[in-house]
């Protein structure tokens, strides 16, 4: 999303790091993301609107935490029933707003209303049909079009897989849609961006990694970044692979598993 966390106990701003390397160290399938992925005029800034579907995760957790640190204003999508009370009574990732997913058409009219169509960031945790949700609850060129037939237009589109949405050269700010677990394929109106996570970067860059180790060290040392809590253990390295299936069943959620070795 091209956040600057240089102000922020001297954290990386990764949108300037990238550019000040040779582009051929940034592997091929990912190159067009990191570089060409966001313009530098549409960078998320604080007071700008993230909403993040799927706010119960371990990765929401921690996201929650770096945008506020970097003043986002946080919408969170949860399952409120299970994860509601915990995640309103627990300082560190309390949203700005927090919207039940239980009816998604009614949490897409709510995060719409409450900001006035200016959420241009989203952030999905849990997969390509909550991530065509938070397509609709973003600001976009289509946001005012109500004709029907102009929205069938939209649909009838097909979307390059990412990261190769088109790099635009226009002073207008897209929005900018992040899938942790895929992005949809159809029903993406103009002016809005898909982007997939770059994970790589983090092992085989390695003024990447170190740099955003030693910032999350000096944030955990100094309480700035909470880790979830335990709500699991598995034994032994034995029990990992069962411990992942579980994860995978969504049998656990709203923390982390934790391996106890002998």
């Amino acid at each position: 999303m091209g956040v600057n966390f240089i102000d922020i106990e001297d954290g990386p701003d990764l949108y300037q790091l990238l550019r000040s390397i040779d582009p051929e160290r940034i592997p091929a399938d990912i190159r067009l993301e990191c570089l060409n992925g966001i313009n530098d005029h549409e960078r998320a800034r604080s007071g700008d609107y993230v909403v993040v579907w799927g706010g119960s995760s371990t990765c929401a957790h921690t996201f929650k935490q770096i945008g506020r640190l970097a003043g986002l204003r946080i919408i969170s999508v949860v399952d409120t029933a299970k994860h509601g009370l915990r995640i309103s009574s627990q300082q560190q990732i309390r949203p700005d707003l927090l919207v039940d997913a239980h009816d998604p058409e009614r949490a897409v009219h709510i995060i719409r209303a409450a900001t006035g169509n200016r959420a241009r960031f989203g952030f999905d945790t849990q997969g390509k049909d909550t991530a065509a949700h938070l397509v609709r609850s973003l600001s976009s060129k289509s946001t005012l079009l109500q004709d029907s037939s102009k929205l069938e237009s939209f649909a009838s589109r097909k979307l390059p897989t990412p990261p190769s949405t088109p790099h635009q050269t226009s002073s207008e700010s897209r929005s900018h849609l992040v899938g942790l677990s895929g992005v949809p394929k159809t029903n993406i109106p103009e002016g809005l961006a898909l982007h997939n996570i770059p994970m790589k970067l983090f092992h085989e860059i390695p003024e990447v990694g170190e740099a955003l180790s030693a910032w999350c060290e000096r944030l955990l040392v100094k309480g700035c970044l909470v880790p979830p809590d335990v709500v699991g253990t598995v034994n032994g390295l034995d029990g990992i692979n069962e411990g992942l299936n579980m994860l995978r069943r969504r049998e656990v959620s709203g923390g982390r598993l934790v391996a106890i070795l002998p």
